[in-house]
């Protein structure tokens, strides 16, 4: 795919930091964050975020930040928080600047970052990404991404010609350190690790009890490397990745990057059949979640969804009977939903629709209104029923980040499909709830709930999606 950059890990590197500017300085938007990763004795990695504020248009990139877009390892996975909270969650290293401008390219940096929040994100701990693609005529996810905190960083910047990871190790502390200027608020005794990788052999050489014994950057170089093809074959052709995915010895992080980089990649020998071989064969809850995950991932970037293949088929059957199985986990339950109103047409899902509805109370507001969103889009009889249901949903959980769900992508539908997108009683729906959250988004609304940041990050898009719809509000 043209959108990827595949790593490949160079055999020596030293990290050393800049000297730390010894006064602060305010933050703007589109600057790098970081702090220390929240793992024991890999501190020195780091954890990045980009600098945000409440945003309308470029005219804003003066502002100063008050909030971190940021991926992290949790059930919502794209996230918008307070300066404050980022600092708060471990040793914080500062904020670091001088690539991004103040104008439009800059802006257009943060409106990337948000728009990757609402195209169903997922998780990887592994350096390949995939961005993820939504439906401009109606704002739904197709495609979800894959992303690590860094990984999804760099794309932001480089979807507008930054390269901020320019070199060949890829790590949160390296795309921090290519920003030129700092901001540093890290004690002067803190500092990065120096690290020298020079291994040279390849996945065919090493054994599980090996790969769970190597440092960070070991490992990548190993993945990273070109694997020759194994002495001797079997009946069916099989990567390294594969043996390994299926190696119980190998903890479970590093099969996860296995699963993660096949399903990425998308060229393994009948990799579904193997993956859900797999599946039935393991009792470890992580790993059926990276079947899962990376299945779905699978069929959404590698299969035309309209040839009507035998593997198709398979993955289909997979997770239809995944649907109803018991004692799975909230993560799992994401995306299974996903995949069933993926893989089958309206008609289909209306047999499956009770579990579906049942499925939905088990889930995080984020995911649940992200999939009733894509029901809503299913069908014209499906329209109204998930509309009624985003809406009480979002009236209950009563979240401006959440109302962004709702109010992001179908402003990015209206904008390219006008008026058409909702259908009369969908559309009213939607019309009452921006008049009955309207308090939340005025001035004074923002003024007296100074603490709700999502609020103000809410607000553009509403008043967008309000201008958008020929919506009357009061005078407030």
């Amino acid at each position: 795919m043209n959108n990827k950059k595949w790593i490949v890990i160079g055999v020596s590197l030293t990290i050393t930091m800049l000297t730390a500017i010894a006064h602060a300085k305010k933050i703007y938007p589109a600057e790098i964050m970081g702090r220390s990763l929240t793992h024991p004795g890999l501190g020195w990695l780091g954890h990045v975020g980009i600098a945000t504020a409440t945003m309308s248009s470029a005219q804003d990139m003066k502002k100063n930040a008050d909030q971190v877009l940021e991926i992290l390892n949790e059930p919502v996975v794209g996230q918008i928080n307070t300066i404050t909270d980022f600092k708060s969650r471990s040793t914080y290293w500062g904020s670091r600047y001088g690539i991004a401008d103040r104008n439009e390219r800059g802006y257009r940096v943060l409106v990337e970052a948000n728009h990757q929040r609402w195209w169903c994100p997922v998780y990887t701990l592994d350096t390949s990404y995939l961005v993820g693609q939504g439906n401009l005529d109606t704002g739904q996810p197709i495609k979800c991404g894959r992303w690590r905190c860094d990984t999804y960083a760099w794309w932001a910047f480089n979807s507008q010609g930054w390269d901020v990871m320019p070199g060949l190790i890829w790590l949160p502390v390296v795309l921090f350190n290519t920003f030129p200027y700092n901001n540093d608020e890290r004690p002067t005794s803190s500092a990065i690790n120096s690290f020298a990788v020079t291994e040279k052999r390849s996945l065919n050489d090493v054994t599980a009890e090996e790969l769970n014994d190597m440092t960070i950057e070991e490992f990548q170089t190993i993945m990273n490397n070109p694997s020759a093809p194994p002495a001797h074959y079997v009946s069916v052709i099989q990567s390294a990745q594969m043996t390994f995915a299926y190696n119980e010895k190998l903890n479970d992080v590093k099969r996860g990057i296995m699963i993660d980089r096949l399903t990425s990649h998308g060229i393994e020998p009948d990799l579904t059949p193997k993956l859900i071989q797999l599946y039935h064969a393991t009792t470890n809850t992580s790993i059926k979640e990276k079947i899962i995950s990376g299945l779905m991932i699978h069929y959404q970037y590698h299969l035309n969804l309209n040839q009507h293949t035998d593997e198709q088929q398979l993955i289909k059957q997979f997770f239809s009977e995944r649907l109803y199985e018991t004692a799975l986990t909230p993560k799992a339950t994401d995306n299974i939903i996903r995949s069933v109103v993926d893989l089958h047409s309206a008609q289909e899902l209306m047999a499956h629709l009770p579990q579906i509805d049942k499925r939905l109370t088990m889930i995080n507001h984020t995911s649940s209104v992200m999939l009733k969103y894509a029901l809503v889009h299913k069908s014209k009889v499906l329209q109204p029923i998930y509309m009624q249901s985003i809406v009480s949903e979002l009236r209950v959980a009563n979240d401006a980040d959440l109302d962004s769900y709702l109010f992001g992508p179908l402003s990015i539908a209206y904008q390219n499909k006008n008026k058409t997108v909702l259908e009369p009683t969908a559309r009213q729906l939607v019309i009452n709830y921006l008049k009955q959250v309207q308090h939340k988004y005025t001035a004074k609304g923002l003024q007296e709930n100074p603490t709700d940041s999502h609020r103000h990050t809410t607000a553009p898009y509403y008043f967008a999606l309000v201008k958008q719809m020929d919506v009357q509000l009061e005078n407030q």
